[in-house]
């Protein structure tokens, strides 16, 4: 019994072995290259992982930043740097911003992504009368885009 023992732990030894793993030799280098650039389990996307869009550095000008309440309803938007956040009743949606003139982009939302809906909402903004209005031009993300549709914003004192 002993003996049987020592035997299967050497060779269970042996099969551990790089050198000798079956595994091993078709990821050497001299493995063919359809079998070297195919991607492993681990780096394999699933289908419902997507990937991010990169919000470019452009910050929220000086007259944009800050604490927005929306008229009539109750939505905060917080706009500092290159970073937004929505709070909407129990709801917060925040992620990254990019503004270039007129033009503003809303990225990486995390209510978007929990809800399936990926890519990025742009937007034009203006500021009258001390009130803010953000329309819609494009927005693959409904719940973010009703924040803004038919609103103004007062800034927080």
């Amino acid at each position: 019994m002993a003996l049987a023992l020592v035997a299967c732990l050497a060779i269970a030894g042996c099969a551990s072995n790089p050198a000798a793993s079956p595994r091993a030799s078709a990821a050497s280098p001299s493995s063919s290259s359809s079998e070297a650039s195919s991607p492993s389990p681990t780096t394999r996307a699933t289908a419902t992982e997507r990937p991010s869009p990169t919000a470019p550095e452009r910050p929220a000008p000086p007259e944009l930043a800050g604490v927005w309440l929306r008229t009539g309803g109750a939505v905060r938007l917080t706009l500092d740097g290159t970073r937004y956040t929505i709070l909407r009743e129990d709801h917060v949606g925040s992620g990254r911003i990019a503004v270039e003139g007129d033009r503003i982009e809303f990225f990486n939302s995390g209510l978007c992504a929990a809800a399936g809906v990926y890519g990025v909402g742009v937007y034009t903004w203006t500021i009258a009368d001390g009130l803010l209005t953000i329309t819609k031009v494009e927005d693959p993300c409904g719940g973010r885009s009703d924040v803004f549709r038919s609103a103004t914003f007062a800034r927080e004192e």
